[in-house]
């Protein structure tokens, strides 16, 4: 199928109600914003929002990016739609939920692994860039972005095995240097925040932790299989070490962003690119007695980070939109938007492009944040959130505002608000709009690699 022929263009894009406030700094200088010379997502694997100083952190672990939010467009309240990488980054790249894109799960069958294909009929962020005119190139290390997962849907160049922030850094000066009077487009996915953190020297033991978590002698492997089968129960000690690590990774990876920030400013390119900072899940740090992420749909998992740093040809000192709820599979149709290209008829994801320039509509993006895992959905207002297991017709509500730990269940004392979800739960799966679901089998190189990770027992 040619790529023109995959577009449906969008009636209306805008989203229904919720509540919105803008605070603290001037709108954006432009009444509009145009296409920039460069978009540039930068996408940190497992990062928590409340682990930047704009989600409410004091660690003091992320000066460049707290730097870079300070003059950016804020959403605080930015939900993933899935808890782990393997359905979270598709919606990211199409605007569709995960039971819509179909990459939801691996399933071992025999000997080998199968994994759903991203179907030829979504298009993707990538492809919608192209069309534009912009060259586009896709630069990580994530065995969940392998290419038999047709997952290298519209990019130029497609990288997936960069094994560091550095050398990401070295891939992307390089590829823009290749052609640098073209627009460009790159998605950047880091993974060092994805267990066991990893750390770097300048960093290790600034917050407390040892060059290994000591419970199994540095068996990291080992501790996690532990964690994971209740063999293994954390006890305080473990849970700061590991949430130490954490810190300490996320510190290390906050200098190399610095740096490739500093180049990007060299080069004379940072000024008329757009750049986006997301992450597609959160971490579990042992509050629950569980590490990693994937398991559960609480809002260590769900809760990230989502800023957009205008160019500076189109902004203004910045925004922090504190109320309005938001998914970060809003990032396809907003660029899509952007870039003056038609928005996809099944993306039912609002672009945020009226939010970001400082003119936002009187209805707000979102009524509800719909998510879902490995079985798991959760939808949430502005106050209760649902988490449902359907198969096992078991439901529980949590009051975010009472109980933002998601600690007490109130689904006895709450039954109307109960209903109001379940409602809204029903009706949400009865709108999604699945393609048509294929799959293939791993590759030895994928398998291993997502087996290291975890993905894969």
């Amino acid at each position: 199928m040619g790529q023109r022929a995959k577009w449906r263009i969008s009636g209306a894009v805008m989203g229904i109600f919720g509540l919105l406030v803008l605070v603290g700094c001037a709108a954006p200088a432009s009444s509009s914003a145009h296409p920039p010379k460069g978009i540039l997502v930068l996408l940190i694997d497992c990062l928590r929002a409340d682990h930047l100083a704009v989600g409410g952190s004091v660690l003091g672990a992320t000066p460049n990016l707290d730097r870079l939010a300070s003059r950016a467009v804020v959403f605080d309240r930015a939900s993933a739609v899935a808890s782990w990488t393997r359905p979270s980054v598709p919606s990211i790249w199409t605007g569709l939920y995960p039971s819509e894109h179909g990459l939801t799960d691996l399933i071992e069958k025999g000997r080998g692994v199968r994994g759903g294909v991203l179907a030829e009929e979504a298009v993707t962020v990538a492809e919608a860039m192209q069309a534009a005119g912009y060259r586009t190139a896709l630069i990580g290390n994530q065995f969940q972005l392998s290419p038999r997962f047709g997952m290298a849907q519209g990019y130029d160049l497609y990288q997936n095995n960069v094994k560091s922030a550095h050398g990401m850094r070295e891939r992307l000066l390089a590829w823009l240097d290749e052609e640098p009077a073209r627009p460009f487009f790159a998605y950047l996915h880091y993974l060092e925040l994805h267990w066991p953190y990893w750390q770097r020297p300048s960093t290790r033991g600034r917050f407390g932790s040892d060059a290994i978590v000591s419970r199994l002698d540095g068996n990291l492997d080992e501790l996690r299989a532990g964690v994971d089968s209740g063999a293994v129960v954390l006890d305080d000690a473990d849970r700061k070490e590991i949430a130490a690590r954490y810190a300490e990774a996320l510190a290390g990876l906050d200098n190399e962003l610095g740096v490739l920030l500093a180049d990007l400013e060299k080069r004379g390119v940072l000024d008329d690119t757009l750049v986006v900072v997301l992450a597609d899940h959160g971490e579990e740090l042992g509050e629950r007695g569980g590490i990693e992420h994937g398991h559960t749909l609480k809002e260590e998992l769900l809760h990230v980070p989502y800023i957009w740093r205008l160019p500076r040809s189109w902004r203004g000192p910045g925004l922090r939109h504190e109320l309005a709820m938001v998914e970060t599979r809003t990032l396809a149709p907003t660029l899509m938007a952007l870039v003056e290209q038609p928005i996809p008829a099944a993306v039912s994801a609002p672009s945020l492009l009226p939010w970001i320039v400082g003119k936002p509509p009187t209805e707000a993006p979102f009524a509800i944040l719909a998510a879902e895992s490995n079985g798991l959905f959760s939808v949430r207002n502005d106050r209760f959130k649902l988490v449902a297991q359907p198969a096992r017709n078991h439901f529980e509500l949590f009051d975010l505002e009472a109980d933002p730990g998601e600690r007490r269940d109130v689904a006895g004392a709450q039954p109307a608000e109960l209903e109001t979800l379940r409602g809204a739960l029903r009706a949400w799966r009865a709108s999604l709009k699945p393609l048509a679901a294929t799959t293939t089998e791993l590759d030895a190189e994928t398998e291993v690699g997502l087996r290291s990770l975890g993905y894969i027992q």
